[in-house]
């Protein structure tokens, strides 16, 4: 007996057909490099039962040969079986993941095994519980073709429940040749749109981006299949016409938002058809359909009652549109008109009859002039909020002026790529969450004066002042054209001002300053910076008149001691003061901070004059309501300024230290000690612990020689990265004293060693609360490291980082997850691992296991793909190859179905 076997997964199944009882074998062998293609051999049967192993047949040479012979070793039995039986055959498949396999088989198979529906499995084949999560999926550059849709379709049953989907292809520059395309599935057609509609009957939202080969057909059988349909985008669809979007608009009733780019064959026949049966439709979008005409927007603005946004781009477009939307439209909010002409100066005055419209935007519209904005009605633009324009050349501060006079409910403009509207117009016009994007022009930048000349003064006098009533935050950043006009009327109108930032402004003196302390009596943050002209007096106005504020940030300026002496004084109220890179403060100047007595947060970063002398001889009250500090590059401080801050602020929650050489081991223990009983946080970064002159401070400070503290019960949070003097004997301090940590990071700790991260956990047996480790990059830490943390963190431990530890093998990773069974991220990048440690790792099936990075693990291969195949922790969503070069890219591409993120 002679026959040809060919499939994918060991084993054999019995077809049952009537009284005909048949063993089959399918032995699909299937390998990354071969996807898609057909293997076959010839077995040959004896009484005794002998056979010879399969071979991989080769491929004909034809592309329409689907009879798949191999010439010589007999016939391919199995392809000649009808799909019937096919179908039955593969509806005895226990999982998704075999439906996978057999899939990748031969096209054929492929195809058959898309149409396969849950419902048709045998009863007696036990299906994993169907997944309820909803999940979204979109298909980008090579990824975006019908083998992957396909793919998706098998195996969605297992994932959970597909309602979003977003397919970008890539766009055919020109045709392929016709034998390409039996072999290479590069796009997106109706065969694989076809085969994901019939496996996803849930889906809600759908985008195609240059999928030119999605024709009538794939979206009718959209259309049959997800009736709850409610989002739509094609864009550069050169295929689609109206027979396929009428019947969607027929059957997908529910349908709320549709867009049309770029569609050539889409006529007013399609919008027709959505005007009279998607009565639930909110928003559409037109742009670049040659033969969609006023009529057909007509027909959608008048007959949907619920629309709301309308945007119409790069077509011609009549005075009726604007019309109709300014009389039937009144439920429309949102109004896009782009790179549109035709319309008339009548027809954009229409525009202000909207009675409900909040948002307008007009980019590069012709026919658009300073006369469209001249003789409105006072009740024009009356409930409009947010306003972009771009591009249009021809308008001048006049309608500008006129637009923002009428529209007394304005919160948001947006203007880009203006050359003919002036400096201080705009900034007269301020309103909330104001945005300029390139409104001004290089060249129209160089031709606007220093200072505002007499016309602009006169005409921004004249403006209403409830144009500028909402504005509450204002952040002005490399602003090298602001000078203080504008900041003084701003300061005058807007006078619910929160917030002020102003950075590398030039051109800002203390009379903006002065201003702000005058009418912003809400003003509550400020933030200066790099401002050359902003003296002691400007900030003094601030800090002494305006009662609520509560944060000060001054950097990159000369300060005199008046200032902080007048935050001490009168600035009872501010919580938090930071003070960066400044100059010119002396030793009495520092010592008025302590005074205070709210002072919640003080962050002090490589401030000259900053020394000893400033915490000595303080007051008993100083600092005493402290919580958080957070101190960078004082070079000048040693111990006896650490230690009287912290014995000094009884409150102090949050202790960071950033660029420190002057410190020593003892003195960051004893004031660890003074803040005992309320530190929570301790962030100890690129930290010197041994200490220049250590011994001599030790003789000068006896306090240096009291015990170590016994006690940190509050601290939760360690963070000790690339600190020098500080080893396993810290660490197994914060073991002793530290019972309520959760969250621990040793990062670049390349004196930290097993033996210390080993003491470290036993310390804390019966205490352990542990819910996140980082590692990273420390050259000491191995196996045992690994070892220690995952037997005494097990299930509570949530993150385990790893990164850049070369000592970490194959037998510390293989017990990760298999104590620690509710890991969320692990990350192994850079570890000494083999494809071993990844099926340990995922041979658990951790359930919970959300992002898992591999990246820079150069002995990992397609083996470690093949366990993450198998493993069916549905939470997974991204994994890092990154520097992973025994990887190839078809098996990376194959792995994508599974995971949404991949990054390779």
């Amino acid at each position: 007996m002679k026959g040809t076997w060919s499939g994918s997964a060991s084993g054999f199944l019995y077809l049952n057909c009537d009284a005909v009882f048949a063993p089959l074998f399918l032995f699909t062998f299937f390998t990354p490099h071969e996807s898609f293609g057909c293997f076959g051999s010839t077995v040959e049967g004896t009484s005794g039962g002998s056979c010879r192993r399969p071979e991989k047949r080769r491929r004909t040479d034809s592309p329409f040969n689907e009879s798949r012979t191999d010439q010589g070793r007999g016939q391919d039995l199995i392809s000649n079986l009808p799909n019937d039986c096919l179908l039955l055959i593969f509806s005895f498949l226990p999982s998704p993941r075999d439906r996978c396999r057999c899939s990748a088989v031969s096209r054929s198979w492929f195809a058959l095994q898309t149409f396969l529906r849950r419902s048709e499995f045998r009863a007696n084949v036990v299906l994993p519980p169907r997944s309820r999560q909803e999940i979204s999926r979109c298909l980008q550059g090579s990824s975006a073709n019908d083998l992957r849709l396909g793919a998706m379709a098998i195996g969605m049953d297992e994932c959970g429940i597909l309602t979003e989907l977003s397919v970008i292809d890539t766009l055919l520059c020109s045709p392929l040749p016709l034998h390409h395309h039996h072999r290479h599935h590069r796009h997106v057609s109706d065969v694989g749109l076809s085969a994901m509609a019939q496996a996803c009957s849930n889906l809600r939202s759908l985008a195609l981006h240059n999928c030119t080969k999605v024709s009538d057909r794939g979206l009718a059988t959209v259309a049959q299949n997800c009736t709850a349909l409610k989002n739509l985008e094609l864009t550069h669809a050169a295929s689609v016409g109206d027979h396929g979007l009428v019947i969607l608009a027929t059957r997908c009733l529910k349908l709320a938002s549709l867009s049309l780019t770029a569609c050539p064959r889409v006529t007013d026949r399609s919008l027709e058809a959505f005007s009279k049966h998607s009565t639930h439709l909110k928003s559409i979008t037109v742009a670049q359909c040659p033969f969609i005409t006023d009529y057909g927007i007509l027909s959608i603005v008048v007959l949907l009652t619920k629309l709301e946004t309308v945007k119409i781009s790069s077509m011609k477009l009549g005075d009726g549109v604007l019309r109709a939307i300014a009389q039937s439209g009144e439920q429309i909010k949102t109004l896009a008109l782009e790179q549109v002409w035709g319309v008339s100066v009548t027809g954009y005055r229409c525009i202000g009859g909207t009675t409900r419209l909040k948002g307008l935007s007009l980019d590069a519209c012709t026919g658009l002039t300073d006369r469209c904005f001249r003789r409105l009605s006072p009740t024009s633009f009356a409930g409009l909020k947010k306003v972009a324009m771009t591009s249009c050349s021809s308008l001048t501060d006049s309608s500008l002026l006129a637009l923002t006079g009428l529209a007394v409910e304005l919160e948001s403009l947006h203007l880009d790529t203006f050359e003919a509207f002036t400096y201080s117009t705009s900034f007269c016009l301020a309103t909330s969450r104001l945005r300029f994007d390139s409104a001004f022009s290089s060249e129209s930048q160089r031709s606007l004066p220093v200072f505002c000349g007499v016309e602009e003064l006169v005409r921004a006098a004249d403006l209403p002042e409830k144009n500028c009533t909402a504005l509450k935050n204002l952040e002005l950043t490399h602003a090298a054209s602001v000078g203080d006009h504008g900041l003084v009327i701003l300061a005058t109108r807007c006078l619910k001002l929160a917030s002020l930032s102003l950075t590398a402004c030039p051109r800002v003196t203390d009379r903006s300053l002065e201003a702000f302390s005058k009418h912003s009596t809400h003003l509550k943050s400020i933030t200066v910076a790099q401002c050359p002209f902003i003296t002691d007096y400007g900030i003094l106005s601030i800090v002494v008149l305006l009662t609520k504020l509560e944060t000060v940030k001054i950097s990159s300026m000369k300060l005199g001691d008046g200032v902080l002496r007048a935050i001490a004084q009168s600035g009872e109220q501010i919580k938090t003061l930071a003070l960066e890179q400044v100059w010119g403060v002396s030793v009495t100047g520092y010592r008025c901070i302590g005074g205070t007595t709210r002072l919640k947060g003080l962050s002090l970063d490589a401030c000259t004059g900053l020394t000893d002398r400033c915490f000595r001889r303080l007051s008993p009250t100083s600092f005493a309501g402290l919580k958080k500090v957070a101190m960078t590059s004082c070079s000048s401080l040693t111990d006896s300024s650490l230690l009287a801050l912290t014995g000094l602020a009884v409150e102090l929650e949050s202790l960071h230290l950033d660029t420190f050489e002057a410190f020593t081991y003892r003195g960051l223990m004893i004031a660890l000690a003074n803040c005992s009983r309320t530190l929570k946080v301790l962030t100890l970064v690129k930290c010197d612990f041994r200490g220049r002159g250590a011994l001599e401070q030790q003789e000068v400070y006896p306090a240096l020689l009291l015990p170590l503290p016994a006690q940190c019960p509050m601290l939760q949070t360690v963070k000790l990265e690339e600190c020098e003097g500080l080893g396993d004997g810290f660490i197994l301090w914060i073991g002793l004293a530290c019972k309520n940590i959760t969250d621990v990071s040793f990062v670049r700790m390349d004196s930290i060693t097993d033996y210390g991260i080993k003491s470290f956990m036993n310390q804390l047996k019966g205490w352990n609360r542990i819910s996140r480790v980082d590692l990273s990059g420390s050259a000491g830490v191995g196996n045992r490291s690994v070892w220690a943390v995952t037997r005494e963190c097990k299930a509570r431990l949530r993150s385990l980082v790893l990164r850049g530890c070369e000592r970490v093998s194959d037998r510390g990773a293989a017990v990760i997850t298999r104590r620690c069974t509710k890991l969320v991220e692990l990350d192994l990048g850079g570890c000494s691992i083999s494809d071993e440690a990844v099926e340990k790792v995922v041979g658990e099936d951790p359930p919970d296991l959300e992002v898992l990075s591999l990246a820079g693990c150069t002995r990992i291969t397609d083996r470690s793909l093949d366990a993450l195949d198998e493993y069916r922790g549905l939470g997974l969503n991204r994994l890092d190859l990154t520097g992973c070069p025994g990887l190839s890219q078809l098996r990376v591409n194959f792995i994508k179905m599974y995971i949404d993120e991949v990054d390779y």
